[in-house]
């Protein structure tokens, strides 16, 4: 070749150097990852070891369960169940199983429970028991209804009130707080016979309060019987 023919050509010609065309690409970067390889489905639905998702797609999978807008994300549900996230339904309301520890989460029918000073603290929880059908208007005599109080040892009862309602519902009475005579008005007391029952009593001469107008339906909730004792 002689001087000055040493130039670069794409094509077959004598005494040139002969190079193979190639398409160059811009900023290439072996830690970039092929368009191909790319997962940009938001859901990760296609669960590939193939793939490799994008930041977007990612960011969209974490955005939208970290919401917990459906139960049931992440296995959360409303229900009381066992190893689940707990999830709100739509009034923001959840369900938990009947506590038994003192710390646990109490719930709407979980007794309340109150402290009263007795030279030590005492925890007390609170009972509330419905007195169900009582017809206490008997016309002559005294009538009376017993009720189990359900309490394990009724030494650590501390107080008993009773609210009773008139047929009409619109009138309440707090038994134990009416006069205590017998033959008056009426009381509760636990029977010595039999300590696992309580005696609600209607005395004698109570009509004017307890009438047959008022206080004579069947097959109605007379009322309830609030007991407090201690644990």
């Amino acid at each position: 070749m002689a001087a000055g023919d040493h130039v670069v050509t794409g094509t077959m010609t004598a005494n040139k150097v002969a190079v193979t065309d190639t398409v160059v690409v811009a900023n290439l970067n072996a830690d970039q990852v092929d368009g191909a390889d790319k997962d940009i489905d938001g859901t990760l639905a296609g669960n590939s070891d193939a793939s490799v998702p994008t930041e977007k797609a990612v960011k969209t999978y974490v955005d939208t369960h970290a919401a917990l807008a459906v139960a049931g994300t992440h296995g959360s549900t409303v229900a009381a169940t066992a190893n689940k996230a707990v999830h709100r339904d739509a009034a923001g309301r959840a369900k938990v199983a009947a506590p038994a520890e003192a710390d646990d989460i109490a719930r709407k029918d979980t007794p309340a429970v109150g402290v009263i000073e007795t030279g030590a603290s005492a925890v007390l929880k609170c009972k509330v028991i419905e007195i169900g059908d009582w017809d206490m208007a008997t016309a002559t005599g005294s009538a009376t209804i017993t009720k189990a109080h359900g309490i394990a040892d009724y030494e650590k009862i501390r107080s008993i009130e009773v609210l009773i309602r008139a047929d009409s519902d619109a009138s309440f009475y707090a038994l134990n707080k009416l006069d205590c005579l017998r033959s008056i008005s009426g009381r509760v007391e636990i029977l010595q016979s039999n300590t696992s029952l309580l005696q609600l009593y209607r005395g004698a001469n109570a009509t004017s309060m307890f009438d047959d107008a008022d206080f004579n339906a069947t097959g109605y909730n007379r009322g309830w019987i609030t007991i407090w004792y201690e644990v």
